[in-house]
């Protein structure tokens, strides 16, 4: 996620403008067809484009739009969710956003194929090859289920246990100012408004896991579901904006805005305490990195190894580096997508192999570094270099780094070692 922030703030901010031109189409009950089917495209565009630079920010356009609808059903009442107005609001947003995954697909299928692209990367790129079967079909569900009750009840790396409960506290103001706001209504009219509120709020709570219900290669990893964000960010909103007018008393809706507020600085400070942690290590990793490299460059025998310069020095990298020792927060004992964190990898992302980018970039001379032919692991290393291996130590250890004829081997710190 670390090399993507370019494409992933550019996604944001294409799925939050396909979400309100999709909204302000649905919105205006008056407006011109040429100006509708004009807005419309246009999210449709923008849509194609957020999963095109990042595939886990599309899910915020259609929540954008939820969140819109739930928050005109409490400022507006029943007459959002007419039954006529209900069916055209729903359809409107089929079509805009299938049409926006189908413009999407459509580019990447054509991409592939121009390009000669394997089928396995056309399955990646199509958000993986959607469940083939019942039972492939029920165990990504039954995964979606233990992944939803830790998001809503667990703590999370940058997400304590309080901030859960102030959530939780937040998602109870939705259905009570529904049915607040439904007291006034017909026995049938406030069981249909309640009972769409509470289909959009669904919604709401369901489309940041697509990607995950549909993946069966890569399930939900985490940053497959950063839109969950916008989950926290809604119904705050909600809290602050519209709920605490349909509530009863003043206490009661300064509490709920109080909640609000105090979950935001939550998230805030987490989030400064993290960027601190990322940065230290990241520092540590730089130092670490230039170390490494004067070892390496003093070695004799660097020349005939890489031919004077000619031929790049392959990295076998063995073990990892640890992460942060001191942290603001407390791992979880959980499993799933949110269990562990790349706040705490530093500049690495915790994927050893790419310890030969980070020599690359803090080389001093014409050295090129470079990784073995076919992403050899950790488990594959050891088998092939058993020997060496048997008499180095991790790092700073001096017998660390070991020059050989196929390459620099590397032990690092870690629980991982040998």
């Amino acid at each position: 996620f670390k090399i993507n922030h370019a494409n992933a703030g550019i996604s944001t901010f294409l799925a939050l403008a396909s979400g309100l031109l999709a909204w302000r189409v649905a919105q205006d009950r008056h407006i011109v067809p040429l100006k509708a089917m004009s807005l419309g495209l246009a999210a449709s565009l923008c849509l194609a484009l957020s999963a095109s630079g990042y595939q886990a920010m599309a899910p915020m356009a259609p929540m954008i739009f939820l969140l819109g609808w739930m928050r005109a059903l409490l400022r507006n009442g029943f007459d959002e969710v007419a039954p006529a107005l209900f069916v055209k609001r729903l359809a409107l947003m089929v079509v805009i956003f299938g049409c926006g995954v189908l413009l999407y697909g459509l580019s990447v299928y054509l991409t592939q194929e121009f390009y000669g692209l394997s089928q396995l990367s056309k399955g990646y790129a199509l958000s993986g090859s959607l469940v083939s079967s019942t039972g492939a079909l029920q165990m990504t569900l039954a995964r979606f289920l233990v992944y939803f009750e830790q998001f809503l009840f667990l703590p999370q790396h940058l997400i304590p246990r309080v901030a859960k409960w102030l959530f939780l506290g937040l998602l109870a103001v939705y259905p009570l100012a529904l049915i607040h706001r439904s007291s006034k209504l017909k026995p049938l009219s406030a069981v249909w408004y309640i009972g769409v509120g509470l289909l959009l709020a669904c919604g709401f709570l369901i489309l940041p896991w697509l990607l995950g219900i549909m993946r069966t290669p890569n399930g939900y990893r985490y940053n497959g579901i950063v839109s969950l964000a916008l989950v926290y960010a809604g119904f705050a909103l909600i809290a602050l904006e519209s709920a605490p007018r349909l509530l009863t008393g003043r206490m009661t809706g300064g509490l709920m805005k109080g909640l609000a507020l105090t979950l935001l600085l939550i998230f805030v400070f987490q989030h400064n305490a993290a960027s601190f942690v990322t940065y230290n290590l990241n520092r540590r990793d730089w130092s670490i990195a230039a170390r490494m490299i004067e070892r390496i460059e003093a070695m004799s025998d660097l020349d005939a190894v890489t031919d004077n310069g000619a031929k790049p020095l392959i990295v076998y990298p063995v073990g990892r580096l640890p992460t942060a020792s001191e942290r603001p927060y407390a791992m979880p004992a959980h499993a799933g997508p949110m269990d562990s964190s790349i706040v705490e990898c530093g500049v690495m992302n915790c994927h050893t192999i790419r310890l030969y980018h980070l020599l690359q970039l803090s080389a001093s001379k014409t050295i090129r570094y470079d990784r073995s032919a076919g992403r050899v692991g950790d488990r594959k290393v050891r088998q092939l270099f058993r020997g060496p291996l048997s008499t180095m130590q991790p790092w700073p250890h001096p017998t660390s780094i070991k020059l050989l004829p196929e390459g620099i081997l590397l032990v690092l710190l870690g629980d991982d070692g040998p």
